[in-house]
């Protein structure tokens, strides 16, 4: 039989441009292989009891605007990658935190 590698993440999750309502996240490009390649993201207020593997976006974009938080709370996000076969890489996680305010 053969098996090939499910892919890897390039680098750890960075956010920033952090709003009350939204922010930015990112991470570094994965060269694709043969098999097309694309992120699955998933997004979360820390310890909410709804499934931390809620696909927010499936695209090939190393970037994804997050909008529609809420001020002051503290959200996990994940991102998985993806090949053309199904095969999902390792999960990387980061928490980050909206501001409060008006």
């Amino acid at each position: 039989m053969f098996f090939t590698a499910p892919p890897v993440m390039a680098s750890e999750i960075t956010v920033g441009s952090i709003t009350k309502d939204g922010a930015i996240a990112s991470w570094s490009q994965v060269t694709p292989t043969a098999n097309y390649l694309k992120y699955e993201i998933g997004i979360t207020p820390t310890g909410a009891t709804i499934s931390p593997t809620e696909i927010l976006s499936s695209e090939a974009s190393p970037k994804l605007t997050l909008s529609g938080l809420s001020p002051g709370t503290e959200y996990t996000i994940n991102v998985n990658t993806i090949d053309s076969n199904g095969a999902k890489g390792a999960v990387k996680s980061t928490k980050f935190t909206t501001l409060t305010g008006k």
